[in-house]
């Protein structure tokens, strides 16, 4: 028999929200965007103070901060350049095939060292022996060294001229948090019944009959006895009938839940206060 509650069923099902969670995933999307947008406020000051703070100091003070204070880490920095950017393993004397001289040359034009109350570029460190072109590691790392300087000193200069323009930030000026709670429900009940017939049939004839008797004339001289005839017959028929019925109930009760969580925020830029640094 048809099951008639599946509707109600599946009412049932839906109206356990507190096990669906709709109320927990709520409240986490609400404290993740307020968390989101404290957080990105808080990356902009800071980022903004770290400016302020660089700027202040003088371009010697913010070189020693990005190199190092003393010769002996700045040297380890110019190494470091020389191996990772510039490609060479370290040694007492590079030889130079002429496309390292002229990426080197590249790389290093407009840098000077004074030296001997001279400025040397890097035309002047490499020396030229037959028909190779070498430079020591020694002359290398000073010319390095002055173009990580340089490299600093503009960096310094950019930072300053940023605070001067005025540093972007975004402020949020509104937003809206929305969640939703879709229920997809499919209750069903089928019921079916079928029927089969088996019929079985079966027939058959039977004969019966003797002779007795005596007689006379042509016939019984033959025989030497008298003739008695008797016939009998019947025929029989037997019917065999099955009904089968098959009777089939089924009910089904499916409920999806879909959670969604949307959120709108509507910003603007503006800038911090300009600083004459």
């Amino acid at each position: 028999m048809a099951d008639a509650n599946s509707g109600s069923r599946a009412l049932a099902a839906a109206s356990q929200l507190e096990k669906i969670g709709f109320v927990d995933f709520t409240v986490d999307l609400v404290k993740g965007v307020y968390e989101v947008i404290v957080n990105a406020s808080m990356e902009q000051l800071e980022a903004y103070a770290e400016l302020v703070t660089k700027v202040s100091k003088s371009l010697e003070e913010y070189q020693d901060e990005v190199l190092g204070p003393d010769e002996t880490e700045k040297q380890e920095k110019a190494e470091n350049y020389i191996t990772e950017v510039l490609g060479f393993k370290k040694q007492d004397t590079y030889t130079l095939t002429d496309d390292q001289a002229t990426a080197l040359r590249e790389h290093l034009a407009g840098i000077s060292v004074q030296e001997d109350e001279q400025n040397k570029g890097i035309d002047d460190y490499i020396t030229v022996s037959g028909t190779s072109k070498e430079i020591t590691h020694e002359n290398l790392v000073k010319i390095v060294l002055e173009k990580l300087k340089k490299s600093t000193e503009h960096s310094y200069d950019l930072l300053k001229t940023i605070l001067k323009i005025g540093m972007q930030k975004v402020v949020v000026t509104n937003g809206e948090i929305r969640t939703k709670l879709t229920f997809h429900i499919d209750a069903s009940d089928d019921y079916s019944k079928t029927s089969n017939q088996y019929s079985n049939n079966s027939s058959g004839w039977g004969v019966g009959g003797g002779l007795s008797g005596s007689g006379t004339g042509l016939v019984g001289k033959i025989f030497g006895a008298s003739l008695g005839i008797g016939l009998s017959g019947g025929y029989s028929s037997r019917k065999l009938s099955v009904n089968v019925v098959n009777e089939k109930s089924t009910s089904a009760t499916n409920v999806n839940v879909d959670i969604l969580g949307e959120v709108r925020i509507n910003f603007r830029t503006e800038t911090f206060p300009a600083i004459e640094a």
